[in-house]
């Protein structure tokens, strides 16, 4: 488990985050290791282990240091691993400013359909058109 904190801490963020290769290999080692500890629960003990615990806690505790690498791999990891827990990921960044700039960015961009097509249907439907377009055109 304290791999997650070497990759993040042992490494100078910004020499490490500029080889683009090894950023790509930390967030595939994330997500395969949570697909294994979540693969190792049983149909008679559904429970998260003690092990799955420790490492999302330490993903939490690390997401800063995360967002700094790849603040898109940090949404695709959120969407894929973390969605019910997204509210919790954001307000670990509200003491850091960058971070949360580069994760909302980040997520607005890549969920930008998404969003335009939920304000167009929730106004589009309803009797503020106008509204709606002033949102659209933003």
């Amino acid at each position: 488990m304290q791999c997650l904190q070497l990759i993040i801490e042992g490494f100078k963020i910004k020499e490490y985050s500029s080889n683009q290769e090894a950023v790509e290999r930390a967030f595939v080692w994330i997500m395969n290791i949570l697909d294994l500890l979540e693969a190792k629960k049983s149909v008679a003990n559904p429970e998260s282990t003690g092990k799955e615990d420790l490492f999302r806690r330490n993903i939490m505790t690390n997401f800063k240091g995360l967002v700094k690498l790849d603040p898109f791999r940090c949404v695709e990891l959120i969407d894929d691993k973390f969605k019910e827990k997204l509210q919790e990921y954001m307000e670990s960044l509200n003491n850091h400013s960058e971070e949360q700039f580069l994760f909302l960015d980040a997520l607005l961009s890549m969920h930008n359909e998404m969003i335009q097509a939920l304000i167009e249907e929730y106004f589009m439907l309803g009797s503020e058109k106008e509204k709606a377009n002033m949102y659209m055109v933003f």
